[in-house]
């Protein structure tokens, strides 16, 4: 407004009017863009509702750009304001802010609240732009997972292992909160193969979820059994597995393992 002042000042012939004006104007753009970077400063410090407040105030007096949506929108992520903060997020986005990790978090939230076409299409929406991201393959596989299409989630495990090996070593990939027990299962039926240990390591991840498929126990009660050290817990994942999956396509086969003696 004041800028808009200060031009038809100017176009009047009116200078000191005009001065006058930008002058007001300038102040509010230093304030708005002031609290643009507080806002951005107190997320950092995780004064979160703080943060929210400050950015509002900046986006409304058009300070800070889409990127400004982008913060408020992690902000009221973890003020523990999801709806907020998917409102902010598509905000974002309507105003051509492109940004793969605030896709990511936007799907992280989604599959939270289990809104998986929504996740989905943020998720597709990323590959479009970055097709090598991990969190994408990670997160569809997560989806995959609990739809039981665990053939197709494994080949977005592979996909993504591929892309980022250090998920092997059970790393986060850039805006994942966790790893889904499906997830951890397919990377270390894939990992077992080239490092026992990660792979161990990641089915026992897995199967300490209360939502481990039962795919993880039969997995790592068959790398276990085989060795007299680790076959006690190995012949427990095995019953695990045939506990919960008694007609499964591995139940024969576990029942088999589960009286191996050598």
């Amino acid at each position: 407004m004041g800028l808009a002042l200060a031009d038809d000042a100017l176009a009047a012939g009116e200078t000191d009017a005009a001065r006058s004006h930008l002058e007001t104007a300038n102040s509010h753009l230093a304030l708005a863009y002031s609290g643009w970077v507080e806002g951005r400063l107190l997320r950092q410090e995780g004064a979160y509702d703080e943060a929210a407040a400050r950015l509002e105030a900046a986006i409304e007096a058009d300070a800070g750009g889409s990127a400004a949506l982008l913060e408020r929108a992690r902000a009221l992520n973890r003020a523990g304001d999801p709806l907020g903060a998917l409102k902010s997020y598509e905000a974002f986005r309507a105003a051509g802010g492109r940004s793969p990790r605030g896709l990511v978090e936007e799907a992280q939230i989604r599959l939270d609240r289990r809104d998986d076409t929504g996740a989905l299409a943020n998720l597709e929406a990323l590959s479009a732009f970055e097709p090598d991201h991990p969190s994408a393959y990670v997160l569809k596989a997560e989806v995959l997972y609990r739809q039981g299409r665990e053939e197709e989630a494994l080949a977005e495990v592979k996909t993504a292992l591929k892309l980022s090996p250090k998920l092997s070593s059970g790393r986060l990939p850039e805006g994942v909160k966790r790893l889904h027990p499906g997830v951890l299962t397919g990377l270390g039926s894939l990992t077992l193969i080239s490092d026992r240990t990660k792979g161990l390591a990641l089915l026992r991840g897995a199967v300490e979820d209360d939502d481990a498929p039962p795919e993880a126990h039969f997995m790592l009660g068959k790398a276990l059994v085989g060795r007299k050290r680790t076959r006690k817990e190995g012949r427990k994942a095995l019953a695990r597995y045939l506990a919960l999956a008694p007609q499964g396509p591995h139940a024969k086969e576990a029942a088999k393992l589960s009286r191996r003696r050598r």
